[in-house]
């Protein structure tokens, strides 16, 4: 994002799950700091940040929204970005606790009485306005078009490779996420495209040229539904350890399965398998989890206590079995070695 100076009363208004939320790029502005000690701060004191409550982390589709949201409003989100931290009220004030300067303190106070305390409807962004299917057709259809005439100019172009490259270009994942003014951009430049399959110049407006039927893919809504499985198959604990990587992952797992070169090849009809396959992934998942807190286990017993007897199961077996009081300076392994004894005893 690009980074200016700003005062509390200047900052527009930022708004995520219908509360005011500010960047760590804003927050260190107006704190009179560098990003990388407000991102410092949180690794160091990571435990003391709950997700909701502190911060939003957002990811993938709920990025690229976001990034709609606030474009041309005060500053650009880059696209090499892969997540984006928005920090809530309570969030703000650890991180003055933690820098601990007056003049954190004095913005905190203006954060709390002029930014958090505006309401959400006055100055939120507009949200982009996505086009209907009957707004896509002309772009869809001269997108069909470019495919057939690169076959019949013998330089053959999939509509994969087409839509790749309008995606690629227009920064969206697919033609469904464009918004209307961005519509008669990707128009143009299908035209540029046609032109460069024209042979020697030739114009290539001729109607002889043969159609090929694109195969159909998942929508923008079983992209979230899908985008949403993936979630939940990784977890919440799974997705703290492994971030964007594991994200990365599953998407690569699915490219596998289903042979697709783009997870938004997917057809309708490979949704349900990719389905099955997160479900088998949650069910790998659940067993590391166990097998890992199997080893935690292990390690604290084993390791950290060195073997130790755990003296609170030990002094409640103690009396519950002996019926007498635990000693005030118990020899907790004499004690174990009676309770064994009194149990091959019965």
């Amino acid at each position: 994002m690009n980074s200016r100076a700003q005062t509390v009363k200047t900052l527009p208004l930022i708004c995520w799950k219908s509360q005011p939320v500010i960047t760590t790029e804003l927050l260190a502005s107006v704190y009179g700091v560098e990003e990388h000690q407000i991102r410092q701060n949180f690794k160091n004191n990571t435990d003391r940040f709950i997700e909701g409550v502190h911060h939003f982390k957002i990811t993938g589709q709920d990025l690229r929204e976001f990034s709609l949201q606030v474009e041309n409003f005060y500053s650009q989100i880059s696209r090499k970005t892969r997540a984006l931290m928005l920090w809530t009220e309570r969030g703000t004030v650890r991180h003055a606790k933690m820098l601990g300067t007056d003049k954190a303190w004095e913005v905190q106070d203006q954060l709390e009485a002029f930014y958090f305390t505006r309401k959400a409807e006055a100055t939120q962004p507009e949200p982009p306005r996505l086009t209907t299917k009957e707004q896509r057709e002309p772009l869809i259809k001269a997108m069909c078009r470019l495919v057939s005439v690169s076959h019949a100019k013998g330089r053959p172009l999939t509509y994969e490779d087409a839509h790749s490259i309008i995606n690629l270009k227009m920064g969206v994942d697919s033609v469904e996420a464009l918004t209307l003014e961005q519509i008669p951009k990707a128009m143009t430049l299908v035209g540029e495209l046609l032109e460069r399959v024209v042979l020697e110049g030739e114009y290539i407006g001729k109607d002889d040229a043969p159609y090929y039927e694109p195969e159909p893919r998942i929508s923008h809504a079983q992209r979230q539904e899908l985008n949403h499985a993936i979630d939940r198959a990784l977890g919440s604990a799974v997705s703290r350890d492994c971030g964007e990587s594991g994200q990365q992952w599953v998407r690569n797992r699915l490219r596998v399965k289903l042979n697709l070169r783009h997870i938004e090849d997917m057809r309708p009809d490979q949704l349900p398998l990719a389905l099955a396959e997160l479900e088998w992934l949650s069910q790998d998942l659940d067993g590391y989890l166990a097998y890992r807190a199997k080893q935690r286990e292990i390690l604290c017993r084993e390791i950290i206590g060195g073997g130790t007897p755990w003296t609170p199961h030990l002094a409640k077996e103690w009396m519950a079995e002996l019926k007498q009081a635990v000693p005030p300076r118990p020899d907790w392994l004499v004690m174990r070695e009676k309770l064994l004894g009194q149990a091959e005893d019965n």
